[in-house]
């Protein structure tokens, strides 16, 4: 864990679990910091122990947090459950879908509306991609921040 230094009195301030730097524990600065993609990764993978409660509350948190970039489909006679999460981040849409109690993740590359190269992939990169694009939108939107600290 790398240490961060406050902007306004130069105090060290450790990032939390989520790489994101609270307010400095000397001056109060608010400063914030980048979502590190890795710590984001890791606490979604810890969660794939259950893997019907980590698609349901991730397709729950992306939705509320990430409505204009996700597109959830949801099942079922009696009981609505999730089938499909589609999350775009251009240029890249990441699938995820269910089939029972199995997951497939697909990954496919689009321009202009066209998708140009579609690939199933390992579940952990798949986390580990969605991480990144999340990452790098949060540390660009304060609403984005807020949305992910709901998973984290």
């Amino acid at each position: 864990m790398q240490l961060e230094r406050c902007s306004n009195c130069g105090a060290e301030i450790v990032p939390g679990p989520d790489g994101r730097v609270g307010p400095c524990g000397y001056c109060h600065s608010k400063a914030t910091g980048a979502i590190d993609p890795g710590a984001l990764a890791a606490t979604l993978g810890r969660e794939m122990n259950d893997i019907k409660s980590f698609v349901a509350r991730l397709a729950d948190t992306l939705e509320s947090g990430f409505p204009q970039m996700t597109r959830v489909e949801r099942g079922g006679l009696f009981t609505k459950h999730v089938e499909k999460i589609e999350i775009t981040a251009t240029p890249m849409v990441y699938r995820l879908e269910m089939h029972g109690s199995h997951v497939t993740a697909h990954r496919t590359r689009a321009v202009g509306g066209i998708s140009l190269k579609n690939e199933t992939i390992p579940i952990a990169q798949w986390v580990n991609e969605v991480s990144q694009a999340l990452a790098r939108l949060a540390n660009e939107s304060e609403a984005a921040h807020r949305a992910l600290s709901k998973i984290l």
